[in-house]
């Protein structure tokens, strides 16, 4: 599996539980909560060294946020989270299933 495939598989799984998900732009800017796979991914992947994404619900509320960084072994991609509801509220234990 490569980085963008780990990326890929990880932003796919959180949409399917209903999140939508926002890419820093790399000027501190988000591009705003979608749920677009595809653009996703390539706006993820734009980035050299590393991406900051933030995770909505469907009301745009702003529950966590994400640190991908680039040039680890995939299954380290996801470096680091923080999720509102902390690490054992459904963000923080979803993502946790999901990288374990």
């Amino acid at each position: 599996m490569t980085e963008q495939q780990a990326i890929r598989r990880i932003c796919r799984k959180l949409i399917e539980q209903g999140y939508l998900i926002n890419v820093e732009d790399g000027n501190g800017s988000y591009t705003g909560p979608s749920n677009d796979l595809r653009n996703i991914v390539a706006e993820i992947t734009a980035f050299a060294d590393d991406c900051s994404v933030r995770v909505h619900r469907r009301d745009n509320e702003r529950i966590g946020s994400l640190l991908f960084v680039f040039g680890n072994a995939p299954d380290e991609v996801l470096a680091d989270w923080s999720c509102k509801d902390g690490l054992d509220g459904p963000l923080g234990k979803f993502l946790d299933k999901l990288i374990s």
